[in-house]
C-alpha cells in the first residue's frame, strides 16, 4: 500500500504539480520582464525628469533672485513700494 501511494504521489508530482508550478513561475517571470518592470522603469524615468526640471527651475530662480538682491536701491521696502524721496 505504501509503495502504491508513493507511486501515486510521484506521478502526481511529476505530471501535475511540477508542470503547473513551472507554468506559474514562467508566467510570473514574463509578467515581470515584459510588463511590470518596464512600467516601473518608465515611472522612475518620469519622476527623475520632473525632479530634474524642478531642480533646474530652482537654480535659475535662485540665480535671478541673487542678482536682484545684489542691486540697490530696490523699488520695494519690506514688500511695499518705497515712498518718493
Amino acid at each position: 500500500a505504501i509503495r502504491t501511494l508513493a507511486s501515486v504521489f510521484r506521478w502526481l508530482w511529476k505530471n501535475v504539480i511540477k508542470p503547473v508550478w513551472n507554468g506559474i513561475r514562467t508566467a510570473n517571470r514574463v509578467a515581470w520582464e515584459k510588463g511590470i518592470r518596464p512600467a516601473f522603469n518608465a515611472d522612475k524615468s518620469a519622476v527623475r525628469a520632473v525632479a530634474t526640471a524642478f531642480e533646474k527651475a530652482k537654480d535659475a530662480l535662485g540665480k535671478s533672485w541673487a542678482k536682484w538682491q545684489s542691486r540697490s536701491p530696490h523699488w520695494y521696502d519690506d514688500g511695499g513700494l518705497l515712498q518718493p524721496g
